[in-house]
């Protein structure tokens, strides 16, 4: 035998409950049928206010229990006889008479059931829907306020800018070309004085050292640690070259003080020039780009 259900109603208007199929209240005698005066809200068990349906939003609530007797399972029955024998009928009797009781709301507006969670998911599902759209508003605001102060800056920059805007691609490119080549002037010039001095000479062959030992550090980490090994004295040995390259780093730069010729110092003053000039071009190529990508982001699209 299936179960059968049994669903109590009550008075939406003082919550006695109901006999089944009544019209009428037996305690505060209001018609179940009336439509003029709205049913009360009902509370919200979550602490949110009034309790309303989250299928189309109305207050007009009826609280409902609903109870579900548990038969005899025909089924249980059929295979417990199968895999027991007759004693197997007795599988069919398991759980009969219990009974399972639900609660809930019925809307008296769209009919729709529910519980106070179902309630409670849909205030969440709501929440998070808004703080999404909040982080979006916020993020947009970010981005506009951005946009506004690169506007500001790059029109600021152009506006003290010494050369034509549509001559400085070709500008920016001849500086980077200019410091290319005071970078190699000076460089060769520095190791030729270099090479006339024993003591610049050991300076270099230090930091060469250094890299060398941070090179066979690096390996001997990324190995040691690969195959189980001790990889902490490769950790040592890297930090040991890096206190080598940074002594003779220091002593290169006190030994340029002491024996740079004045030709060299020239040429190392021409590309710490180019290199000025080039950062100052890029600055205003930067600017100048910016204003032309926003103008095109504003730009009206064509049909």
């Amino acid at each position: 035998m299936p179960g059968k259900g049994e669903c109590r109603m009550y008075c939406r208007f003082c919550g006695k409950e109901l006999a089944e199929g009544s019209a009428f209240c037996n305690h505060c005698g209001r018609s179940q049928n009336e439509a003029a005066v709205p049913a009360a809200p009902a509370p919200d068990t979550a602490g949110r206010g009034t309790l309303k349906c989250p299928n189309c939003g109305s207050a007009r609530l009826q609280f409902v229990t609903h109870t579900k007797t548990q038969g005899v399972s025909i089924s249980d029955s059929c295979c417990g006889y199968i895999l027991l024998g007759p004693l197997g009928l007795l599988c069919g009797l398991c759980g009969a008479g219990s009974s399972e009781t639900k609660e809930g709301w019925v809307c008296l507006d769209c009919g729709h059931r529910f519980t106070t969670r179902d309630v409670e998911k849909a205030a969440q599902k709501k929440l998070e829907e808004q703080q999404a759209l909040a982080n979006e508003q916020e993020a947009k605001a970010r981005e506009k306020r951005s946009r506004e102060i690169n506007l500001a800056y790059w029109r600021s920059v152009m506006a003290n800018c010494p050369y034509p805007a549509e001559q400085l691609e070709a500008l920016y490119a001849d500086a980077t070309k200019q410091e290319e080549e005071a970078e190699k002037r000076f460089r060769d010039a520095r190791q030729e004085e270099q090479k006339n001095n024993g003591v610049w000479q050991a300076a270099n062959y230090g930091m060469a050292a250094g890299g060398i030992l941070l090179l066979i550090a690096a390996i001997w980490t990324v190995i040691a640690f690969m195959g189980g090994g001790a990889w902490g004295a490769g950790l040592l040995l890297g930090v040991a070259a890096f206190f080598v390259i940074g002594v003779f780093v220091d002593k290169d730069e006190k030994l340029y003080e002491q024996y740079a010729s004045e030709a060299l110092r020239a040429l190392k003053q021409e590309k710490e020039q180019a290199t000025q000039h080039k950062a100052e071009l890029q600055k205003y190529l930067e600017a100048y780009h910016g204003l032309q990508n926003e103008d095109q982001a504003g730009a009206p699209k064509a049909d």
